[in-house]
């Protein structure tokens, strides 16, 4: 993933043109999945052979003149099936190392998050010995299963005391499952040495219990993350094997635990033993740190674009700022991939188009690229970070507007710079403020 993610556009004989050739003859353009895919259903007649036979599989090696695997049969989330297996209800799902099946089954569970929120929260803090973890400093996903481990919430959830055991992929076991089809038919998948991936295995006395993590939280999940670690870990140790997600929200730093059961042909959510913390910080003198590091004045703090964000949850702006971040020069939807968000029409680029707003990325062909101002501040701690965030925002002189003034005071000359037509000012004061909530939110965490 460390190059952009770039797909020939193939007009003719597209049967003969092998990767090389077509990367040398044709040019080079950056495609949604969404394209790509529709591309390679009509080169396969993909949706007739699962309408004759029940399913269709496809490789790895069949797929990678349309683009990378991976990247096109990653599909975490329901909010990210491609528009083409929407339109003929199919999903896809691993089978064996580089080969998938297409059938008509919906593979993703759905998370009532009112029901979540409407837990009570529970409060926790770190060990005060602590010096290498930080309440006030988490990010990434291990940061947060490490602190949940540190400060006692893994153990009360889980029920006894647990030691990190499994951590990272491997290649799953043999195994069998079975999924409803859209007409009543079943269809069978028959796994092996699929590569499995477990942010985190806790292993107690009695229980093993896995946790996928996750930063952004999500209305939906494939049943893949949770089912194959599940079944997998079910053939290879006699211990009772549970299965849990964690969504951590680093706006609140809440800590969301809700577990999860397969009873053989579906992922069922366990809300009565869900449980909810709050991890308590400790506020340093972050402003006068911030000014301290004069950041700023490596390149423009207002906006760089005439795009005014339109991504209304900051939490996946955050996400998506850490994979641009993470590989410096990507594609928009690389970007977004582990993010729950649609794969096609306009919102594809808001996330993006918010960054570059803030002057953290460029794009240019879709590619989203991070700046010098923008790696100057993926290296901050978190809180660091977020003060960062919040200034070059509210520097803005229309964003200020608009947590003070109704819409219809607005500045026609900064409306007519954005090129903000008069029905949609309104939409745009709601983004601003929805951030500006987040970032209250996180100001009361400490």
């Amino acid at each position: 993933m460390g190059r952009p993610f770039l797909v020939c556009n193939f007009k003719n004989n597209l049967r003969s043109l092998s990767p090389m050739l077509s990367d040398r003859m044709t040019k080079k353009k950056v495609r949604t999945i969404h394209e790509i895919w529709a591309d390679v259903f009509i080169h396969f007649s993909i949706a007739s052979h699962v309408s004759k036979n029940g399913y269709f599989d496809i490789t790895a090696d069949q797929l990678r003149p349309f683009g990378r695997p991976r990247l096109l049969c990653k599909i975490d989330f329901a909010e990210k099936v491609p528009k083409v297996f929407q339109d003929n209800s199919l999903s896809i799902l691993a089978i064996e190392n580089g080969t998938y099946r297409i059938a008509s089954t919906d593979p993703f569970f759905k998370i009532d998050l009112k029901k979540i929120e409407s837990i009570p929260v529970s409060t926790r803090t770190l060990p005060k010995h602590l010096v290498t973890l930080d309440a006030a400093k988490i990010s990434g996903e291990f940061q947060a299963l490490d602190a949940a481990v540190a400060s006692g919430m893994m153990s009360d959830f889980i029920g006894e005391d647990v030691l990190l055991t499994v951590r990272g992929r491997r290649r799953s076991s043999k195994f069998t499952f079975h999924l409803s089809s859209q007409t009543k038919n079943v269809t069978t998948y028959e796994v092996q040495g699929v590569q499995i991936e477990i942010d985190g295995g806790y292993e107690g006395k009695k229980s093993l219990t896995l946790i996928e993590a996750k930063n952004s939280v999500s209305k939906t999940m494939n049943i893949r993350q949770i089912l194959y670690p599940q079944v997998h870990f079910e053939n290879e140790v006699s211990k009772s094997v549970n299965s849990a997600v964690l969504f951590y929200d680093r706006g609140s730093r809440v800590f969301n635990f809700i577990p999860l059961s397969f009873n053989g042909s579906s992922v069922s959510v366990d809300y009565a033993d869900t449980k909810r913390y709050k991890l308590i910080a400790h506020k340093a003198s972050i402003l006068s740190k911030l000014k301290d590091l004069n950041l700023f004045q490596m390149g423009k703090e207002l906006t760089v674009t005439t795009i005014f964000p339109q991504a209304n949850d900051f939490r996946k702006v955050l996400s998506v700022f850490d994979k641009v971040a993470e590989k410096n020069s990507v594609t928009r939807e690389e970007a977004l991939e582990d993010v729950p968000v649609k794969v096609v029409g306009r919102q594809l680029n808001y996330y993006t188009d918010a960054l570059a707003w803030m002057g953290l990325v460029e794009i240019h062909d879709q590619v989203v690229t991070i700046t010098e101002l923008g790696k100057a501040i993926s290296v901050l701690d978190e809180d660091m970070k977020l003060a960062a965030f919040e200034h070059i925002i509210f520097s803005d002189r229309l964003a200020q507007e608009m947590l003070k003034l109704d819409a219809s005071e607005f500045s026609s000359e900064l409306l007519e710079k954005y090129g903000i037509s008069k029905t949609t000012p309104a939409r745009r004061q709601s983004t601003m403020k929805r951030w500006k909530k987040f970032f209250e939110e996180y100001e009361m965490s400490f």
